[in-house]
């Protein structure tokens, strides 16, 4: 039966696109007297790549806008780093542990994101001590994103199966006392008998430099244990981009023993001067606890029942802290009324 609507099927090489024929021309080509499969498939593709690319190129729109927000409240973040009041800082750094705040001078992601059990590292913090990183030791799997492709959700990350020594890492500002910059010269005795607890015990290496706030180390003292093997690693193990190749990969050292390396705050704060001057411009201490064997530990238990036997306290307290952070971020434009 003839069609009058449509004229006869045009030669695709030699037709001439007109609109009034559009509709005729794809369902003849394509809906013929006998549908051809690839041509229907053709159709599909096309149709498809047509799709994605839009979403795509929406996408992409989306991810700029989301990375200009992130670097508006990241300039933000870096100037209420820039504080100098005490409370300000361990205002922020309570909430950034806890997850309240998105950014840190420091990548804090072992106690962050890893670490469950942070009431210890709450009494460390509100007593003036800042905690930069911890290691729970033992054996285990984990991943580690290192490498994104052009700022999209897909990640390729590293899979680590290792064996870890504990160690924890902290500051102690001002670890000759608090009289100079606070009011709270009681807490002066307790600074100063933490520190000489964790160097007189014989049970972990304890490694502590001191430093006058100008970049300068005034010195270094060890425990009665001295400091760590140089020679006993970290950490150490197999890594692959591919979970399920990491049983035939061979063990390496993937993080050395520091030995008698100076524990500084430029090791895990880029640029510590500018971006965190309070603690970094003026004296203070960086510590080091190990564990001599690669055993599951809890160093920050026993780091918090030294600091209960030398006597030290909290400093500020919650109300205080929540109240010097909720102003400093609504001098930056960051306060939002929800952190609390």
């Amino acid at each position: 039966m003839e069609r009058p609507c449509c004229p006869p099927p045009p030669d695709v090489h030699t037709y001439t696109w007109k609109c009034s024929h559009l509709y005729c021309w794809c369902r003849s080509y394509f809906w013929g007297d006998e549908p051809d499969f690839y041509k229907i498939w053709y159709l599909v593709v096309a149709a498809f790549l047509v799709i994605y690319f839009l979403w795509a190129y929406r996408r992409q729109i989306q991810l700029e806008e989301e990375t200009d927000i992130e670097e508006t409240k990241e300039a933000a973040y870096r100037r209420s780093w820039k504080s100098d009041r005490w409370p300000s800082i361990i205002g922020l750094v309570e909430a950034y542990f806890m997850g309240k705040i998105s950014w840190a001078p420091w990548n804090g992601d072992s106690i962050r994101e890893r670490w469950a059990d942070k009431r210890p590292m709450k009494r460390f913090w509100r007593a003036g001590i800042i905690p930069l990183h911890i290691q729970p030791g033992g054996c285990g799997t984990y991943k580690k994103t290192d490498w994104k492709w052009w700022k999209w959700s897909f990640e390729f990350p590293k899979w680590m199966q290792s064996k870890q020594r504990a160690h924890f890492v902290f500051i102690i500002p001002h670890y000759d006392g608090l009289r100079k910059k606070t009011s709270h010269p009681e807490h002066d005795a307790a600074r100063q008998d933490f520190l000489y607890y964790l160097l007189a015990q014989y049970e972990y290496p304890v490694s502590v430099s001191y430093w006058n706030g100008m970049h300068e180390p005034l010195g270094q003292a060890s425990s009665e244990t001295q400091s760590g093997p140089a020679d006993y690693p970290l950490e150490c193990g197999a890594q692959s981009r591919f979970k399920y190749l990491l049983p035939f990969k061979r063990d390496r050292v993937l993080a050395k023993g520091l030995g008698e390396e100076i524990p500084q705050l430029d090791h895990y704060i880029l640029d510590s001067y500018t971006q965190l001057p309070l603690v970094s411009r003026q004296a203070h201490a960086v510590v080091r606890v190990e564990a001599l064997d690669y055993t599951p530990q809890r160093l920050d238990l026993w780091v918090y029942d030294c600091a209960r036997t030398a006597g030290l306290a909290d400093i500020w307290a919650e109300d205080e802290l929540s109240r010097q952070l909720g102003g400093i971020l609504q001098a930056t434009g960051l306060y939002t009324g929800s952190l609390w």
